[in-house]
């Protein structure tokens, strides 16, 4: 490809006017620069507000527009989306990315959505709560992602913005090293937000071959509790009715198809251990019959219509935002360990262990990263 092609001439371009530092090639025609954009006015602080500008270069440019993404922490999704369908009719034929990197200089502030204090309680009090909501997941790897020797931005920021800084009550932990993990508490539309931002821009600061954000665990409260009940009730039902055919199975003159005796032996003998384990859990409670019939003719509690049979799930009340917080186990949200610069360092297990066995979360942990040694 010629010096004379315009992408590597604007590529040629953008790295006279920035530093390594702010200048990161995600590949040949794929950049990302970081720059420092004036707050609102009236902002007393003076302080600058990075935001980070990817732009790719298509073949055919210029007749083929240049792409343009953003992250920045005071800029929320819907007016993202605004300002880069504005920045994009406004885009000239030729010298697109750098009439673009002044545009969004100019114009970002006006797209700041940073929410005061009393101004997200609100919206917090006014949202509609479904329940709490903890997801334990995988990275392939998790690095900061910026500084002497590791490009891209600083991806621990960008993980740790979209868990605080987008309106959203995210707690939890990020767990830094390859691979890497997670986990997220909170609301429920809360945490399904926040995992979708992870899945869509942080994303779009990693490598293909990074882009792999696996789910291990979900953890619902109170429904989960009320689906163990129901499943419970499922099982002595089954018993109940003899689905099994234990007493076909203790005659020998009965005939059954060739292994058909064998499965119904495994099914009776799986579903007596998990309704075992249930009445473990629960200090060795015992279904009435009458709850247990209740339970059947109204189905799983997240279809549920008929009141009075589970507890804030289903056609019932939801917890309150406050009965929600309570369910946490983290205080904030951080990223485990604060590693130096440069460096993919192992996380800190025996640390991020003793959190999880302190809250109670053992399952969650052992889910997360028993894959790790496997």
């Amino acid at each position: 490809m010629g010096d004379d092609d315009p992408r590597t001439m604007e590529m040629e371009v953008l790295g006279a006017m920035y530093t390594d530092e702010e200048l990161t090639f995600d590949d040949v025609f794929r950049v990302t620069i970081r720059l420092l954009v004036d707050g609102l006015s009236g902002n007393s602080s003076g302080e600058q507000v990075p935001v980070h500008v990817t732009c790719t270069l298509p073949d055919g440019y210029p007749n083929i527009n240049a792409s343009f993404s953003t992250a920045c922490d005071q800029i929320r999704r819907e007016q993202n989306d605004c300002m880069i369908e504005s920045l994009t009719a406004n885009l000239p034929e030729d010298n697109q990315v750098t009439f673009a990197l002044d545009w969004i200089r100019d114009n970002a502030a006006s797209y700041f959505g940073l929410m005061e204090p009393a101004v997200l309680k609100k919206n917090v009090a006014m949202k509609t709560v479904k329940g709490f909501m903890r997801e334990w997941c995988s990275f392939v790897g998790l690095y900061k992602g910026y500084g002497a020797g590791v490009s891209g931005v600083d991806r621990f920021e960008v993980i740790t913005g979209l868990a605080c800084k987008r309106g959203l009550n995210i707690t939890g932990m990020g767990i830094a090293g390859k691979p890497g993990g997670l986990v997220a508490e909170g609301e429920e539309s809360d945490v399904a937000e926040f995992m979708r931002l992870m899945r869509t821009e942080f994303f779009q600061h990693v490598s293909t071959h990074s882009k792999k954000l696996t789910t291990r665990l979900q953890e619902h409260w109170p429904l989960d509790v009320e689906n163990e009940r129901f499943e419970a009730a499922e099982v002595m039902a089954r018993l109940q009715k003899d689905v099994y055919r234990a007493a076909d199975r203790a005659d020998e003159k009965k005939k059954f198809k060739a292994g058909e005796r064998e499965r119904l032996e495994q099914q009776e003998a799986g579903d007596k251990a998990r309704l075992e384990a249930w009445k473990v859990a629960n200090n060795n409670r015992e279904l009435t019959d009458a709850e247990i019939e209740a339970l059947m003719a109204a189905g799983p509690p997240a279809k549920c219509t008929t009141k009075g049979v589970y507890f804030k799930c289903g056609c019932e009340e939801p917890p309150t935002l406050e009965e929600v917080n309570a369910r946490r186990c983290f205080q904030d949200f951080t990223i485990l360990p604060n590693i130096e610069e440069g460096h993919a360092l192992p996380p800190d297990l025996k640390t991020f262990s003793k959190i999880c066995k302190d809250g109670g979360l053992m399952n969650g942990f052992h889910d997360t990263f028993d894959y790790r040694f496997s």
